[in-house]
């Protein structure tokens, strides 16, 4: 998938926080078009992940919506995802790309020379973040702000996308600062505002 087709929204999954079955959020969100779903249930079973990723493969392809499974390779490819987001640590973008050669291959990264390796590496985005503080990752040093933000998509290439804390409000700060365009979790797992909410992203991104 090239850069001009790829979709400027992600929606990364998240159960705990999700007031509604992924499906029929994730329902919502391919009908309304314009995004990608990126899987991460960590928590699941590899069993329970699979047969949520063959649910959730079946609601998106007939909307052309992206899948995405973090990091397991294998349910991604037994449940004919359309590719991969990795970790910062672990499996490889080489290893990745010998298994899924057509598939789209993204990187979690935190720092500038994180996201150099993964455009060397061949990927096809990078998800940088956390750019505000977020409920994800409360522990977490303190957000990377805009200005890390700034200097990492000017250095690399390749389709950035920021992370954490994101909202509709926040992402043409995001945009300015260089972003191709944003993921988020809290504020796309709350179904009765997912579709107004997915308007007001639609608006910022122009989509």
């Amino acid at each position: 998938m090239k850069k001009k087709s790829l979709p400027r929204l992600m929606l990364i999954t998240n159960q705990a926080r999700a007031n509604a079955p992924l499906q029929e959020i994730v329902e919502k969100a391919a009908t309304a078009g314009g995004c990608m779903v990126q899987l991460r249930e960590k928590a699941l079973s590899g069993k329970n992940l699979f047969e949520l990723a063959k649910e959730l493969r079946k609601i998106t392809e007939p909307h052309d919506t992206p899948l995405l499974i973090n990091e397991r390779l294998d349910i991604a490819l037994a449940a004919h995802a359309d590719g991969l987001h990795l970790p910062e640590t672990g499996l490889s973008i080489e290893t990745t790309r010998k298994f899924m050669p057509n598939g789209l291959i993204g990187k979690s990264v935190h720092s500038l020379q994180g996201a150099w390796d993964a455009e060397i590496a061949g990927a096809d985005y990078v998800l940088f973040g956390h750019i505000f503080p977020t409920a994800s990752k409360p522990n977490d040093a303190k957000p990377r702000g805009l200005a890390e933000l700034e200097s990492l998509c000017q250095a690399v290439q390749i389709p950035v996308f920021a992370v954490g804390g994101i909202t509709p409000e926040r992402t043409k700060a995001c945009l300015n600062a260089g972003a191709y365009g944003v993921a988020a979790i809290g504020a796309l797992m709350q179904i009765e505002h997912l579709e107004s909410t997915l308007q007001s992203f639609h608006q910022v991104l122009e989509l």
